[in-house]
C-alpha cells in the first residue's frame, strides 16, 4: 500500500490506516528535513543544522548516520527510500505523496479549497528546532495567504436606488480610482449632500474593476448617536473579511495595519471608508499596491488623501428628478407652484429632498401644499426618529466635532446678512480668522470665490436657531458702514440696511442706505431701491435725527427720479431742501437745488430748471466739483432752448473748475453735455469726438449710468448725421439700460433705435428736431 508523508500536522508516515511508529523528536525532525526537499540531495551539514540546530551532539556526523539507520528501520524498506550519496542523503518519493508538496500544487493550480483541506492543524507538530520553527511560520503564512485568496469580500451596502446626476463627479472617480495603480479619492462636502450615495453608486458600477473584493466601513466620524469607530476595530473587521482567523489578528494597531497591507498586497481590492472624522482616523486604513480607496468626509482630510472631490448640491433639474422618483412626476406637474416651493426650500440638498419626498410619498392623498406649509415652520419639519435621516441631527453632529472657537464662529455666522460674507466681514463678526478656516474644512461654509463665503440655505437656517448675539450684529453692521469695497459688498450693504430697519437698528438703517446711494446710482443697482430707502427713511424718522431724515429723503428722491416717478421725487427734494435750510447746511442746500433742476428738466419745465441751477450756483458753500456738475447739467437745458453759446460757455467753465478740483466721473458728464451743445449747434464732427471722449472717461470709472446716457446721445448724433452706426449705439445703450432696469434710458434707446433704423435722410437734420438728452 502506498505511503503518504505528513508535514501539515503531526509529522509522520501513513500507509492506509497504519501509522509508522516514529515518536522520537530527532527522528521526526530528520524525516521533516528530508521531506521538505524531497528527491533532493541534502548535505550532512544541512541535515545536522535542521535536526539539531545549536544543540549539536559530540559527534554530529556519527549521530546523523545513526539516526538515518534508525529511520530506515522504522520505514521498513532499507535504503530504498533514504538513499546515501557522496554528497549527503536523499529521500526518494513521489512529491504527491507529501502533503506539503500536494498543497502547493493545488494552491498554484487555483484549487484553493482542496489545498486548504490538507491542513488539519498547525504544521510540523512534534518538531521543535530553530529551523522547524522558522519553516512553521512560513508555512502558516502560506496557509493564511491561501485562505485569503479563497475569500473575496463583498461588503458594499446596497446601491442607492434614487441616484440622479453627478455625471462629472462619476467621470472624475473613473479617472482617479479606476486606474491600474493604488489611488485614493476623498469625497468631501457638507452633511446630507450625498457623498455616501456617490461613493456607493460608483463602487457598485465599478465592482468588476476590483475582482478581489470590496471592503466597506462606516467610520461614524459624525454619528449623531455615538463616537467615531476606532481604526483598530475597522482593521480587525477587514482582516476577518479577508480570511484571517481571529486568533491570528494582532492586538497592536500598528501590527494590524501592517498585516492588512500585507494581506491585500498584489490584489485589486476597493476600500470604501465612509463618513471619516479626520485624517488620523483613516491613515492606518490605507492599503497599497493596486487597490483603490474611496473616502467620504465632511472635513477636508488634507495630505493623507490623493484626489479631492468636493460634492456640491444638486441642480434644480436634478432635484426635481429626485423628487419625482419618490412621489411621481405627475404629482409635481399637478401642483407646479407647491413643487417649486419644496425645491426652493431644500435648495438641492439630497438629504432634505429625500426626507421631504418620503413624507410626501407616505401620504399620496395629501396635496403638496400641506407639506410646503409644514416646512415653513423651520428645520423641525426635516427631523425624524432616525438620526441619520434627520437634518438637524446631522448638522448637530457636524457642530459637535468642531473646536469651541469654531462652534462659536458657526453660531455667529448664522447672523450673516446677504447672500454671502467676505473674509473681512466674517472676521469682524466672529473676531477669529482661524475659526473660518476650520469651518471651511468641515464644509459648513464654502468659499465660493476667493475671499467670499456662503452657507447652504438649510445650514444657515440651523445656525440661525442659535440665540442672536447683539454685539456680533453691531460689529457686522459697523463693518458695512465702514466698507469701501462697494463693488463686492453692495448687495450685503443693501440687505444690512433692510435688516437694521426691520430689527430696530434705526441709525444703522438710514446710514447704510445712504452710504451707497451714489454707488447705486452710477452702477445701476436699482432693484428695490425705492422700498429700501422708504424703510430707511422710516428708520431715520424714528431716530429724530433731522440730518438723517434730510439725507435719506433726498436720496429717496434720487431713487424715485431714476424710476420715472418725477413728481414724487420733486416732493422729496423739496422736503430735503427745507430740512437742510433749517440746519443751515448751505452745501447740502446747493446739492438739493441741483437735483431739483434735473427733476424739472425731466418734466420739461426748462425755466424752472434753469432757475434751480442758478440758485445752486449762487450758494457760497458749493464744492468746485459739484459746481462744475451743475454747470454741465444746466448746459443741456440751455442747449435745448437754443442758447448754444451760453451752453458751451457753461461747459468750458465747468471743465476748468473740474480739472482743478474734480474727477474723471464729473468730467465725463461735462464733456457729454458739451457734445450735446455742439450737436445742437450742428457741429456734428466735434460732437462725435466729445461723445467718444466722454465714453472713455465714464468707462474708466465704471459709471454705467453715464455710459448708457452717452451711448444714447451718441446714437442721436449719429442718426442726425445719417450714419447707420446709430442703431448699434442705441442697441448698446439698451443692453446696458436693461441690465440696470433704467426705465428712462430703456425708452430712449428703443425709440432711438427705431428712428435710426427708419431714417432715410442722407444729410444732417436741423439741430432742433430732437431735444438734447432725450427730454420731452
Amino acid at each position: 500500500m502506498a505511503r503518504e508523508f505528513v508535514l501539515l500536522g503531526e509529522v509522520g508516515v501513513h500507509a492506509g490506516n497504519d501509522v509508522a511508529a516514529i515518536t522520537q523528536p530527532r527522528l521526526l525532525g530528520l524525516l521533516a528535513a528530508l521531506l521538505v526537499d524531497v528527491n533532493t540531495v541534502l548535505s550532512c551539514e544541512t541535515l545536522v543544522d535542521r535536526v539539531w540546530g545549536d544543540d549539536l551532539p559530540r559527534h554530529p556526523r556519527a549521530s546523523l548516520r545513526n539516526h538515518v539507520a534508525r529511520l530506515r528501520a522504522l520505514l521498513g524498506d532499507g535504503d530504498r527510500t533514504i538513499v546515501s550519496l557522496p554528497g549527503g542523503y536523499l529521500l526518494r518519493a513521489d512529491p504527491e505523496s507529501v502533503d506539503l508538496h500536494r498543497f502547493r500544487r493545488l494552491r498554484d493550480a487555483g484549487r484553493g479549497a482542496e489545498a486548504l483541506a490538507l491542513w488539519p492543524g498547525e504544521a510540523l507538530i512534534g518538531v521543535h528546532t530553530p529551523w522547524a520553527d522558522e519553516l512553521r511560520a512560513q508555512l502558516n503564512a502560506e496557509r493564511l495567504a491561501a485562505q485569503r485568496d479563497l475569500v473575496v469580500p463583498r461588503q458594499l451596502p446596497a446601491a442607492p436606488l434614487s441616484f440622479v446626476g453627478r455625471h462629472d463627479d462619476l467621470l472624475r472617480l473613473d479617472a482617479v480610482v479606476g486606474g491600474g495603480t493604488m489611488a485614493i479619492s476623498a469625497i468631501a462636502g457638507t452633511g446630507g449632500v450625498g457623498k455616501t450615495w456617490l461613493a456607493l453608486r460608483w463602487a457598485h458600477d465599478n465592482a468588476a474593476r476590483f475582482p478581489d473584493g470590496q471592503l466597506y466601513a462606516n467610520l461614524r466620524g459624525f454619528d449623531p448617536t455615538g463616537e467615531p469607530v476606532a481604526a483598530a476595530a475597522v482593521l480587525r473587521s477587514f482582516l476577518h473579511a479577508l480570511g484571517v482567523p481571529p486568533q491570528d489578528v494582532p492586538q497592536d494597531e500598528d501590527a494590524r495595519a501592517a498585516l492588512f497591507r500585507a494581506v491585500v498586497a498584489g490584489r485589486k481590492i476597493l476600500v470604501v471608508l465612509d463618513n471619516a472624522r479626520d485624517a488620523a482616523q483613516v491613515a492606518g486604513l490605507l492599503p497599497g499596491g493596486s487597490c483603490g480607496v474611496l473616502i467620504t468626509s465632511r472635513n477636508d482630510l488634507g495630505d493623507v488623501t490623493g484626489e479631492r472631490l468636493f460634492v456640491d448640491c444638486l441642480s434644480e433639474d436634478e432635484s426635481r428628478r429626485l423628487l419625482a422618483h419618490h412621489v411621481g412626476a405627475q404629482r409635481l406637474e399637478d401642483e407646479p407652484e407647491e413643487a417649486a416651493k419644496l425645491l426652493r426650500y431644500c435648495a438641492g440638498l439630497p438629504l432634505a429632498l429625500s426626507i421631504v419626498a418620503t413624507r410626501a410619498a407616505h401620504h399620496p392623498e395629501f396635496p403638496l401644499a400641506a407639506l410646503s406649509t409644514e416646512l415653513t415652520d423651520g428645520l423641525e419639519a426635516l427631523d425624524g426618529d432616525d438620526p441619520s435621516a434627520s437634518l438637524s441631527a446631522v448638522l448637530t453632529s457636524s457642530c459637535r466635532a468642531l473646536s469651541p472657537r469654531a462652534a462659536r464662529a458657526f453660531r455667529l455666522l448664522g447672523q450673516m446678512i446677504g447672500p454671502d460674507i467676505s473674509h473681512a466681514a466674517a472676521v469682524a463678526l466672529c473676531e477669529d480668522p482661524g475659526a473660518l478656516t476650520e469651518l471651511e474644512r468641515a464644509h459648513l461654509v464654502e468659499q465660493h470665490r476667493p475671499g467670499r463665503y456662503r452657507m447652504h440655505d438649510l445650514v444657515l437656517k440651523y445656525a440661525r436657531d442659535a440665540e442672536p448675539d447683539p454685539a456680533g450684529t453691531r460689529r457686522l453692521l459697523d463693518f458695512y458702514l465702514r466698507s469701501d469695497q462697494l463693488d463686492d459688498e453692495v448687495d450685503n450693504i443693501v440687505a444690512a440696511g433692510d435688516f437694521a430697519a426691520a430689527h430696530g437698528w434705526h441709525e444703522h438703517a438710514w446710514r447704510l442706505a445712504n452710504v451707497i446711494w451714489y454707488f447705486r446710482y452710477v452702477r445701476g443697482h436699482s432693484t428695490n431701491w425705492v422700498p429700501n430707502l422708504e424703510r430707511a427713511l422710516a428708520a431715520a424718522r424714528q431716530t429724530g435725527d433731522a440730518r438723517g431724515v434730510a439725507t435719506t429723503v433726498k436720496n429717496l428722491g434720487v431713487a424715485l427720479y431714476w424710476n420715472m416717478r418725477i413728481e414724487e421725487a420733486v416732493r422729496c427734494f423739496e422736503e430735503a431742501l427745507d430740512l437742510y435750510a433749517t440746519l443751515g447746511d448751505e452745501r447740502s442746500v446747493s446739492g438739493t437745488l441741483n437735483n431739483l433742476g434735473a427733476a424739472h428738466a425731466r418734466l420739461g419745465k426748462d425755466t424752472e430748471s434753469i432757475a434751480y441751477y442758478e440758485r445752486a450756483l449762487h450758494c457760497l458753500d458749493y464744492l468746485p466739483e459739484a459746481r462744475a456738475g451743475a454747470l454741465g447739467n444746466m448746459a443741456q437745458v440751455l442747449a435745448r432752448q437754443g442758447r448754444i453759446a451760453e451752453a458751451e460757455a457753461n461747459c468750458l467753465r465747468a471743465l476748468e473748475l473740474n480739472r482743478k478740483w474734480g474727477s474723471d466721473d464729473i468730467e465725463g458728464h461735462i464733456v457729454g453735455s458739451l457734445a450735446i451743445a455742439l450737436r445742437a449747434a450742428g457741429r456734428f464732427d466735434e460732437a462725435l469726438a466729445r461723445h467718444h471722449q466722454a465714453l472713455g472717461l465714464l468707462r474708466s470709472v465704471n459709471d454705467r449710468v453715464g455710459e448708457c446716457e452717452t451711448l444714447n446721445e451718441l446714437g442721436e448724433t449719429l442718426r442726425r448725421m445719417g450714419d447707420p452706426a446709430a442703431v448699434t449705439a442705441h442697441r448698446q445703450a439698451l443692453t446696458l439700460a436693461e441690465t440696470m432696469a433704467n426705465p428712462f434710458e430703456i425708452a430712449r434707446a428703443r425709440e432711438g433705435e427705431q428712428l435710426a433704423a427708419a431714417n432715410a435722410l442722407s444729410s444732417p437734420v436741423s439741430p432742433d428736431v430732437v431735444p438734447p438728452n432725450g427730454f420731452s
